[in-house]
């Protein structure tokens, strides 16, 4: 029975991953139609074609490995035709489109994987309520007695939406006084608190305001839900930022960089721990993840498609002639190469435990 659980929990995570890459692709595709693009392929997953099915010139298919997809365009990065000669007037081509069709193409893989993410946020939220501060009890004497009182849920610190329970520490820390949006009993109220500065066994100043806390759920109207999952969202952003400022100033090590076998091992740790429904919030995680790795400037992510496209009009402006894309797409190729050759490295130095 647990190697069937596990089973189940790894067909879930990896369906669950191909679901945000292929939002991903299907952002490029959706764009691509809309604006006129000629699209040659569009799949689910890599590898050998399970089935394919070729209608209005498109061929679609799904392949062996689901660990993502792609959306091929006429005249994108095409290795035998570097120069667009093949392509050069073909109605749809990629190459001959202008170029702020093309930034709006490669531009909506991101712009889908953020909508994703914030409509699997509203759901959820809408489901399981947003996070909030349960006050358990309140110190006779202390500055929040007469202010707070116990059953009151903190659902705002300085009316900034709580995220991860620890707004109000950080509040009670760094402030004189500390605003609070309180519901209590169905009424919202709107109270201050001024932290009491005392000193603790070691010497070292604190701040309490006298009350006992625990993260609970609260459970909010649409138009507040949609705020809370679109600030909830910025506060993932802000994370995965800080994140990858970690691991370009090595306050960070490798040892938190994995690669898709590592986000499928992690993602059925999480489901034994916390059950399939942690899938959800890790969807709105990964997806976010997906849109900020593939806005980055680096060669063959979306990023830097973007940034040769605008450098080429620019220069093509200049000169009075349409350039040669050779150097670019040879960068795009060794910036692929350099990708999967990190990925690689990393899982195997995970594998054997090098770390």
């Amino acid at each position: 029975m647990q190697i069937l659980t596990t089973i189940l929990y790894v067909v879930l995570a990896l369906l669950s991953l191909c679901i945000m890459i292929v939002v991903h692709e299907l952002g490029h595709y959706t764009v691509g139609r809309l604006l006129g693009f000629r699209i040659l392929e569009f799949s689910v997953g890599f590898g050998k074609a399970l089935w394919q099915k070729e209608k209005n010139g498109i061929l679609y298919s799904v392949r062996l490995i689901p660990l993502g997809g792609f959306c091929k365009f006429l005249g994108e990065d095409d290795a035998d035709d570097p120069e667009g000669n093949k392509t050069a007037g073909v109605e749809g081509a990629m190459n001959e489109m202008p170029a702020w069709k093309r930034v709006l193409v490669l531009a909506a893989g991101v712009t889908f994987n953020l909508l994703f993410a914030l409509i699997v946020a509203v759901g959820m939220f809408g489901v399981t309520g947003t996070v909030a501060t349960r006050v358990d009890e309140v110190v006779a004497g202390s500055p929040a007695d007469g202010v707070l009182q116990t059953g009151d849920m903190i659902v705002r610190v300085e009316d900034g939406f709580i995220f991860s329970g620890g707004e109000l520490s950080a509040a009670i820390a760094s402030r004189d006084t500390v605003r609070l949006t309180v519901d209590r009993g169905g009424e919202t109220l709107r109270l201050t608190v001024s932290p009491q500065i005392t000193t603790d066994e070691e010497g070292n100043t604190v701040r309490r305001v006298g009350v006992s806390i625990r993260t609970g759920t609260y459970h909010r109207g649409l138009g507040e839900t949609l705020s809370y999952a679109f600030g909830y969202c910025g506060y993932v952003l802000d994370s995965i930022v800080s994140t990858f400022e970690g691991l370009f100033t090595g306050s960070i090590g490798l040892d938190k960089v994995g690669g898709p076998v590592t986000t499928v091992t992690e993602m059925v740790r999480l489901e034994r721990e916390f059950g399939v429904t942690v899938l959800i919030e890790l969807m709105v995680l990964i997806s976010l993840n997906l849109a900020l790795f593939n806005i980055l400037p680096f060669p063959a992510l979306d990023g830097a498609r973007i940034l040769f496209v605008v450098i080429y009009a620019v220069a093509e402006k200049i000169a009075g002639r349409k350039l040669s894309h050779k150097a670019e797409a040879y960068i795009h190729a060794a910036g692929l190469i350099i990708l999967f050759g990190f990925i690689v490295v990393i899982e195997v130095l995970r594998l054997i435990k090098l770390f």
